[in-house]
């Protein structure tokens, strides 16, 4: 199908591309001030160009790290390794929701204000215990499945060929004058696995894995008609 392909991880792929997009009007900038800036108070065009590159890991890092979990977290709903709470509450919300549950199970012991946390002043069994606590309050109201839904149909729009929204549609013209290349993604489906009674950690085992994987190609049309000859001719 291709003449060259390159397997990938989707997610840093992702993450670096919306990463180069957003800071790519800053470091032209200051490509440009450091090649043809002037004047006294242009001392950003005395510095070697090794230092610029410097200026633009340091430009650069932060967007890339913030992009870099917003897309792990989404690939891990959308592919089912997600945990219940961690991946699906912020600390916070676990502190309200951990509340509520001694609320409701009426165990609210030493608890000072509204404010009791499943962390606080607790040893390994007893975190344990309060965080299994949680799990099944969290799970019995279906509380972690709205920010999983929404994870899981983000990764859908940003990842799919028939996505209007694709980052990887929306920039492949990019891509293909930058760096002479394309990129071809496709969902599968992996066969779902045995689930293993001895980790209840994992509570959504048993289920089919969604899996999208990514290919750098080198940018070629390719043919998209052809001329069929006739056998009666």
């Amino acid at each position: 199908m291709f003449q060259w392909a390159l397997p990938v991880r989707i997610d840093l792929l992702g993450a670096h591309l919306e990463a180069y997009v957003e800071t790519l009007p800053t470091i032209q900038a200051l490509r440009l001030c450091n090649k043809f800036g002037s004047g006294p108070q242009c001392f950003i065009q005395k510095l070697p160009i090794e230092l610029i590159g410097m200026i633009e890991d340091f430009v650069i890092e932060p967007v890339r790290e913030k992009a870099r979990a917003s897309w792990a977290k989404e690939y891990k709903c959308f592919q089912g390794n997600c945990t219940m709470i961690d991946d699906h509450l912020t600390l916070d919300e676990q502190h309200d929701i951990y509340h509520r549950a001694n609320l409701a199970f009426g165990e609210i012991q030493g608890c000072p204000g509204d404010r009791c946390s499943f962390y606080q002043n607790a040893d390994d069994a007893t975190e344990k215990t309060r965080r299994v606590k949680l799990a099944f309050y969290v799970h019995s109201r279906q509380m972690w499945r709205s920010g999983h839904e929404s994870n899981t149909s983000s990764w859908k729009t940003k990842t799919s060929p028939f996505s209007s929204a694709c980052v990887f549609k929306q920039h492949k013209t990019l891509l293909r004058k930058t760096f002479g290349i394309s990129i071809w993604t496709s969902d599968v489906r992996l066969p779902s696995v045995e689930v293993d009674l001895r980790a209840p950690a994992k509570w959504n085992q048993g289920q089919s894995r969604n899996v999208t994987v990514a290919y750098l190609t080198l940018s070629n049309h390719g043919s998209l008609s052809h001329n069929m000859a006739r056998l009666d001719a």
